[in-house]
């Protein structure tokens, strides 16, 4: 049987290794420092599967914008999967609970609001 060799291990961004060194520096802060790197981990997975926006605008719309000082990203033109930023949500809300940043009544209260179909979606547009 033919074994495959390990695979090499992901190399630390840059933010990941100065957290990591942070962490040996300052023992003091390693729940922090966990909290911060499962957030990140978490951050990866989901970054993969979030579209960037594909954003054809009127150049004279987008020069009044920026005239005006107005965004010239709006919330709509943003694609979201709410399902993904439902499960995004729970996950945050558990790192969060897991390093007791948050108590035990908020994290269901999150998780709740995570699962009741489509009640997040409103909040998070207005």
């Amino acid at each position: 049987m033919n074994e495959r060799p390990p695979r090499p291990q992901r190399a630390d961004t840059r933010e990941v290794a100065e957290l990591k060194l942070l962490k040996t520096t300052q023992p003091e802060l390693a729940s922090a420092v966990d909290m911060q790197l499962a957030l990140v981990e978490m951050q990866r997975r989901v970054q993969g599967r979030v579209p960037l926006p594909w954003i054809d605008v009127d150049p004279e719309w987008l020069k009044a914008q920026q005239s005006a000082g107005k965004a010239l990203v709006r919330f709509k033109d943003i694609p979201l999967d709410w399902t993904d930023f439902r499960l995004t949500f729970r996950q945050t809300a558990d790192i969060l609970h897991r390093y007791e940043a948050i108590e035990r009544a908020d994290f269901d209260a999150f998780v709740a609001l995570s699962r009741d179909g489509h009640a997040l979606e409103p909040l998070v547009t207005s």
